[in-house]
């Protein structure tokens, strides 16, 4: 198997001279300057009406398919008696694919497949023309300098939209066609390999998180023979309100970070849309909706939060609130809730089903040592999680930087 080798120092070219483009600067002697839309053919999806979709049918390919591998079993699908008339949005194998809207524009990735399939709207194909590499392309168009350009004629206010029109008028530096096809044959090498050292060091990361939700749920195992119904030591606070206050912290599901009970910033709306519940310093919070996703909290301060979570006081004579807060995020329990869900599309559980639960209570004083252990150990999981997820955005940044130099020829290989 080969390995990442990060010692390749990489040297400029012997010689350059000004493009004439501000953002380009200099490029190699013997590279010229183009526009894409003179070395290739651009296409605009198809306009299907989602209410066409049905089970069966003539498969195509949305926005959402864009930079990942496309699953047959799960795309969306329209009439077989509409090909004659979308045959100019047939997708070809090796056509370029790019995101032309939203979070994910300027995202790209190459069709590779035999199966039929079609181009919906706000995704477009870019085809290289025979003077222009295919590989190439695909770095030029993944490049960080290429997004900086999309981000900058980019419109459409809330969401960001761009035209094929649009990609076509972007300059870039082009060299011969031999050195095009050397330079995507050596970025398609390196960054496969990036790409496998970063594959590796997502699931270890997966492997931690198991692994910590198992140290957790071994220290919660039911081998204590005093037991309460949960509504015995951690009843539901019942207090609503109507209106938001907008002065006092909402924190809805999306705040909710699955499995550790951390806040995280989400870009999902952190707004509520009905009543809430209102919370105190101390209580436990927990995600009746889709339980299995493990959201459970437990605040240091007052608040508000989306009537999706139980809001559970725990009685201090009876149980810590951290020991609580391990119990309910523990797997055997979360797994017993969600057993019990109703619901197909929106799973969620009931307080009867949830109260009624019998917890183990150790004596106050062995809850602490419990409590005091776990965090101990999380800890250690939290530091080596989060130095794996910095070498990942190292490579990811590195990949990147590659990619550009590379591509505009601020190096050579």
């Amino acid at each position: 198997m080969q390995t990442l080798k990060l010692t390749k120092k990489y040297s400029p070219y012997p010689e350059y001279k000004d493009s004439g483009v501000e953002w380009l600067g200099k490029i190699p002697k013997g590279w010229g300057i183009e526009n894409l839309k003179k070395r290739t053919v651009f296409l605009n999806g198809y306009s299907f009406n989602s209410e066409d979709y049905t089970t069966e049918g003539l498969p195509i390919i949305r926005i959402t398919d864009v930079g990942q591998e496309i699953d047959f079993s799960k795309v969306k699908r329209v009439p077989f008696k509409t090909r004659s008339k979308i045959q100019k949005f047939l997708v070809r194998k090796n056509d370029l694919l790019v995101a032309l809207t939203g979070a994910t524009i300027g995202k790209t990735s190459i069709y590779n497949k035999d199966e039929e399939i079609y181009l919906n709207q706000r995704v477009g194909i870019i085809r290289p023309l025979q003077s222009l590499d295919l590989t190439f392309l695909k770095f030029l168009i993944s490049s960080n300098i290429f997004r900086e350009n999309v981000s900058l004629i980019c419109s459409g206010g809330a969401q960001e939209n761009i035209g094929t029109n649009q990609i076509g008028n972007i300059f870039f530096a082009i060299p011969d066609i031999d050195k095009q096809k050397e330079i995507g044959i050596h970025l398609d090498k390196k960054t496969s390999l990036i790409d496998q050292v970063i594959e590796k060091k997502e699931k270890l990361i997966e492997l931690l998180r198991e692994k910590r939700t198992a140290v957790i749920n071994n220290a919660m195992v039911n081998k204590i023979s005093n037991t309460e119904k949960l509504k015995y030591i951690a009843p539901e606070r019942k207090v609503k309100l109507d209106i938001f206050p907008n002065d006092i912290k909402y924190i809805g599901l999306e705040n909710i970070e699955s499995g550790t009970g951390k806040m995280v910033n989400s870009t999902e709306k952190s707004e509520p849309e009905s009543s809430v519940n209102v919370f105190k310093k101390g209580d436990v919070l927990f995600g009746k909706l889709r339980p299995y996703l493990a959201k459970v909290f437990s605040p240091d301060y007052e608040g508000v939060c989306s009537s999706e979570f139980l809001t559970l006081v725990p009685k201090t004579n009876k149980v810590k609130t951290k020991y609580l807060f391990y119990k309910l995020i523990s797997k055997d329990f979360i797994k017993a809730v969600d057993d019990s869900t109703y619901g197909t599309k929106m799973p969620r559980a009931n307080w009867q089903f949830i109260g009624n639960q019998k917890i183990g209570l150790p004596t106050l004083s062995e809850q602490t040592e419990i409590v005091k252990s776990l965090d101990l150990k999380l800890k250690l999981f939290e530091s080596i999680i989060n130095q794996v997820s910095k070498s990942i955005g190292f490579l990811t940044e590195l990949k990147s930087s590659l990619i550009s130099n590379v591509i505009t020829g601020k190096v050579q290989i």
